[in-house]
């Protein structure tokens, strides 16, 4: 029997998530080896210290020049054993309607404002702010898009919106537990597109978007399993891709229970 996906156009269904940590927005100026210097932000998340900001002072100890250069080598090279790393010249919101209710805040960024900075080639950092990551976080993905659709995105408010998702079903192979499938808030940037086109837009994709998690779900074999895991990111690439290029974009929103 065919699965439909569910959508909603009006209203935003209410989840219940587990505490992920807080998410620190750090910008700071990259003074380089080489003379060059790079302003650019660095989200950090999670239970560490590093991702909350005092109530009061809206700083944290990491907030200084040289306590910033020592958390960017904490973080990424002594816990994470990576020399490089990426921030972003640009940060960007999602923007809706004045007259729309309540919304996920999402937030992207675009292949134009991504840096990739390495450990060794910082001669030193100058800590600049820190706020608060000011989108939905954790329960909505932060985009990094191509740059024609970051620019539509930034000059362009959404038209309309929807919901992709598939019901849950039991996993086959741990009986009693249940299987969440990826759902997605879906952005649409076509003002002459209803929400039913939308809709049906959505329901065309839906089976080839789902089938490829439903034949991951069913492998045991490790080697099957990265190989159906690959094939899985890669059509939803493509489907993702094709979206965009209509002016409708996914957004996935993460269950975190």
């Amino acid at each position: 029997m065919k699965t439909l996906p569910i959508l909603f156009f009006l209203l935003f269904p209410v989840f219940l998530h587990a505490d992920a940590g807080g998410c620190v927005v750090y910008k700071a100026k990259f003074v380089l080896k080489n003379g060059k210097s790079i302003t650019a932000s660095l989200p950090l998340s999670g239970y560490a210290d590093y991702a909350y900001l005092n109530e009061k002072t809206g700083r944290n100890r990491y907030c200084a020049d040289k306590a910033f250069q020592q958390l960017i080598n904490r973080v990424f090279y002594r816990q994470s054993g990576k020399l490089t790393f990426d921030a972003y010249t640009a940060i960007y919101s999602v923007k809706y309607p004045a007259n729309t209710g309540k919304v996920p805040v999402c937030a992207f960024s675009d292949a134009a404002s991504l840096v990739h900075l390495h450990l060794d080639s910082i001669h030193y950092t100058v800590f600049l702010d820190a706020k608060e990551a000011f989108w939905s976080y954790p329960e909505y993905e932060f985009l990094i898009l191509d740059t024609p659709t970051s620019l539509r995105m930034q000059q362009e408010t959404v038209a309309g919106t929807g919901w992709l998702n598939c019901a849950s079903e039991p996993e086959p192979h741990n009986p009693g537990f249940t299987h969440y499938f990826n759902e997605y808030l879906v952005l649409n940037y076509q003002k002459n597109v209803s929400e039913s086109a939308l809709a049906e837009t959505l329901e065309q994709i839906h089976d080839a978007f789902y089938e490829p998690e439903r034949l991951l779900l069913s492998e045991t074999d490790p080697q099957r399993r990265r190989e159906r895991e690959k094939a899985m990111q890669e059509t939803r690439a493509t489907i993702k891709a094709q979206l965009r290029a209509k002016g409708i974009i996914l957004v996935e929103m993460y269950h975190l229970c």
